[in-house]
């Protein structure tokens, strides 16, 4: 039996209304209505240090695949406010294949964002 997780742009939403009425377990802290990237990478060439465009996918815990939230060349944001273990493939023409791991973890208001920059390999 297949079972189905709510989309992130749901999930921003809930986030947004919760936080506007109280919020969930934020009655120690003052939680903020913005939704906070979960990964945030950098794809920059190896060897240059310049930006890469690349194709970036992603699964949450298993789930997915996905693709990032908002992107720019060299710069990708995965998922909002979705915290788990995130499997990523980054794919760009010319360069080797790389994949990466993180887990994302939140506090009870946001997801602790994960910033890596990913240096692709020069395919010889």
């Amino acid at each position: 039996m297949s079972t189905m997780k709510p989309s992130p742009s749901f999930l921003v939403v809930v986030a947004l209304v919760s936080s506007a009425v109280g919020g969930i377990g934020c009655a120690e802290r003052s939680c903020d209505l913005l939704a906070k990237s979960s990964v945030q990478l950098t794809v920059v060439d190896a060897t240059t240090g310049e930006d890469v465009e690349a194709t970036v996918t992603f699964l949450v815990d298993g789930e997915g695949p996905m693709q990032p939230d908002e992107s720019f060349p060299g710069t990708y944001a995965l998922g909002f406010e979705l915290e788990g273990s995130f499997d990523v493939t980054i794919v760009a023409e010319g360069y080797q294949t790389e994949m990466r791991q993180y887990e994302v973890t939140a506090d009870e208001c946001h997801v602790m964002t994960v910033q890596d920059t990913v240096e692709l390999t020069p395919v010889p």
